[in-house]
């Protein structure tokens, strides 16, 4: 079936003039190698984000919304299916298994669907807010000290570029195109996949190394350099205009 299938692309494809934009590095290498491909122009643009939205909110005013402590370090992770293995919330949960006393002021927020499977934690403190609006999202973020996204499987999700946009760093699985996102120990850390100690350092690393703002800061300048709206628009003119001249 697969063989009959690239079969019929190839003769459907055969004579067209076909350029390939893939939003992460790792989708365009993924385009370039593909059989299919191998005569096609093959271009990286990334997603956008309206940064005029998705900016950061005082951290107090955030959490009033949620009635989240100011004395706690907040962990957030959101997903509309977190019980799809490929979320890796298992691994979270078996990361904050992991943690040790001194955790004691730390509080895991989910939003999204309430997460069923995935085990226990060893924190006190477990909050689900359930589906939220985007005024609602970007509070969220604003309130967290950190943004977990442990997925196994992904491209350039928009929930990394969201919570940079809003100063919260980033830990995730160095998987797919997230590492075009997030610059190790800059703006978030890259975990080794599929490996819950990794995870847990990473959180610890950014709950201990953003005290001081600098980690917000360069959340939010990240997405300023690269992901604004209008830039990735400029991208996209600048390659059909190429293209009509060609």
């Amino acid at each position: 079936l697969s063989r009959r299938i690239w079969k019929r692309k190839q003769e459907a494809w055969d004579n067209l003039d076909i350029t390939i934009v893939a939003p992460s590095q790792w989708l365009a290498d993924t385009a370039r190698s593909s059989s299919l491909f191998d005569d096609s122009n093959v271009h990286q643009i990334p997603n956008g984000i309206d940064v005029s939205t998705y900016r950061p909110l005082p951290p107090s005013t955030a959490r009033s919304l949620y009635n989240i402590s100011e004395n706690k370090h907040i962990v957030l992770f959101g997903a509309a299916n977190p019980d799809d293995p490929r979320k890796g919330y298992d691994f979270l949960t078996k990361a904050l298994a992991k943690v040790e006393n001194q955790w004691e002021d730390v509080e895991l927020v989910t939003f999204g669907s309430n997460p069923i499977n995935g085990g226990e934690t060893n924190l006190q403190n477990v909050t689900h807010v359930g589906h939220v609006d985007e005024i609602g999202l970007i509070a969220l973020y604003s309130a967290a000290d950190v943004f977990v996204i442990p997925s196994l499987e992904d491209n350039l999700p928009n929930t990394v570029l969201e919570s940079l946009a809003c100063g919260t760093p980033v830990v995730s699985y160095d998987i797919g195109g997230i590492g075009d996102m997030i610059s190790h120990r800059e703006n978030g850390f890259l975990a080794e996949p599929r490996d819950s100690i990794s995870l847990r350092d990473g959180i610890h690393w950014v709950l201990h190394n953003g005290e001081d703002g600098r980690l917000e800061k360069k959340a939010r300048q990240s997405i300023l350099n690269g992901f604004e709206l209008h830039d990735v628009a400029a991208q996209y003119t600048d390659l059909y205009c190429d293209l009509i001249e060609g």
